[in-house]
């Protein structure tokens, strides 16, 4: 059965979601807003238009906006007693999560979904196959974010099956953005990436996707800066860093300015490199994204230690002990001990440096 038929959602609500489904998403904000303004708004459509505001700023990047709306939405869903909003809610906080970093609750609340999902019965193949796409894809994304790669990309793989079996070519998008970064990460095939993100541009240009000069570009920044085309990466970055503070996209924000300045340092410069990156790491601390300021702290004292500040590369490394002894995260953890063995081959005391070599050589 057809979600609007359970429902029984108004003329509005189905055209904002119809543009939503085709990724019109600022068209389908601005219709939001003007239908809110009529003030006579049945509950169902308030749920419905809370859906819909949290999963398009989710893909803005405003995550704390959408963790809002989605929380309510999800309230609202309960009293409803509407078991396919409140899936949707789920996945939506779920999302939002895994980008603000508290990576286990956006895994719970997926698995809560999933859950949900499982005792469903008089739902048609396609709203089946919609959720179950969601639902894998809010799990590739919090194993990205702890750097399981395996895992985290055989469910991107699922997604993206599913989702191009339905034809949203927004989600499309996403699933196609997702599987490039784990082959980014995992360096194990480039072209391939390219090739990826070059069929995920041409879709989101197409449909004006909000991806397309932001989250694919930085990945197309990563490729090139793993080749070492390191002008190319600034330009791409210079490109992204207005976007994301545009769109007060917080995480993507502080990720760039971190990233930027790692290539300044790569290029020698590292008094330029340190004004990005400290103004990252200020913007990182506004989220509560451990792994995020985890990063830019691992980026300032891979650039405090070749100028010779060790003692200031102490003090950040102390900060970086203290969120790695808090988090089970396997990306955190390697940065914690990359960057120990940095400052510990700095010290004239033998001891000291061999320690350092185990960590590089364990």
């Amino acid at each position: 059965m057809e979600r609007s038929i359970l429902n029984s959602e108004s003329e509005e609500v189905i055209q904002a979601r119809k543009l939503f489904e085709q990724g019109k998403f600022e068209k389908a904000i601005s219709l939001i807003k003007k239908f809110e303004a009529k003030n006579n708004l049945t509950t169902m459509d308030q749920l419905s238009f809370n859906l819909l505001k949290s999963s398009i700023l989710n893909r803005f990047g405003n995550y704390e906006e959408s963790l809002k709306f989605a929380e309510k939405a999800y309230q609202e869903s309960k009293v409803l007693k509407n078991t396919l909003s409140s899936i949707d809610a789920l996945v939506n906080m779920a999302w939002a999560l895994s980008f603000l970093g508290d990576l286990e609750k956006a895994l719970d609340l997926t698995l809560e979904s999933e859950y949900i999902f499982r005792t469903l019965n008089e739902i048609s193949i396609k709203e089946r196959e919609k959720i179950e796409a969601n639902i894998v894809f809010i799990k590739a994304q919090v194993y990205w974010f702890k750097g399981d790669i395996d895992r985290g990309l055989e469910f991107a793989n699922r997604s993206l099956k599913l989702h191009e079996k339905i034809g949203f070519k927004h989600e499309v998008v996403e699933s196609l953005y997702r599987i490039s970064s784990f082959y980014i990460l995992s360096k194990s095939d480039l072209e391939y990436a390219l090739d990826i993100l070059k069929r995920c541009l041409t879709l989101a240009e197409e449909i004006k996707h909000p991806y397309s000069n932001s989250f694919i570009l930085m990945n197309l920044a990563l490729i090139s800066r793993i080749k070492g085309e390191l002008k190319k990466v600034l330009m791409y970055y210079e490109k992204c860093l207005p976007v994301f503070e545009k769109n007060n996209n917080t995480i993507m924000f502080a990720i760039t300015l971190n990233n930027t300045g790692n290539v300044y340092r790569e290029m020698g410069d590292l008094d330029q490199a340190l004004i990005f990156l400290e103004r990252g790491l200020d913007v990182a601390k506004k989220t509560r994204n451990s792994w995020l300021i985890s990063l830019n702290l691992g980026s300032i004292i891979e650039s405090l230690v070749p100028k010779g500040e060790i003692e200031q590369a102490q003090g950040y490394l102390k900060q970086l002990e203290e969120i790695n002894d808090k988090e089970d995260n396997k990306m955190i953890k390697l940065e914690y001990l990359f960057c120990k063995a940095l400052v510990l081959k700095t010290s004239s005391r033998i001891h000291n440096r061999a320690k350092a070599e185990k960590i590089f050589r364990p």
